[in-house]
């Protein structure tokens, strides 16, 4: 699906390391709106959480796909 123009005026700013409420402020919206905006991306997106947004957005902006990830290691358990 494709981002709207807020969601991505939101993303922008989210990838520079802005709070939701230095968002809010610099958009001139409610901190509740911007955090609307980053879940309904986060479904479009089909991620999670603020760090796996930014990365899908980085991604999608510089036209690398995200298939391409590699599944995370299992971390080893470690027996007493």
């Amino acid at each position: 699906m494709k981002l709207s123009h807020r969601q991505t005026e939101v993303l922008e700013l989210l990838i520079t390391g802005a709070a939701d409420k230095q968002i809010a402020g610099e958009l001139g919206v409610s901190i509740s709106m911007v955090r609307k905006h980053l879940h309904m991306a986060a479904a479009k997106l089909s991620t999670a959480g603020r760090v796996g947004l930014a990365v899908a957005f980085y991604r999608q902006t510089q036209g690398i796909r995200n298939d391409t990830l590699r599944p995370a290691r299992k971390q080893a358990r470690i027996r007493p």
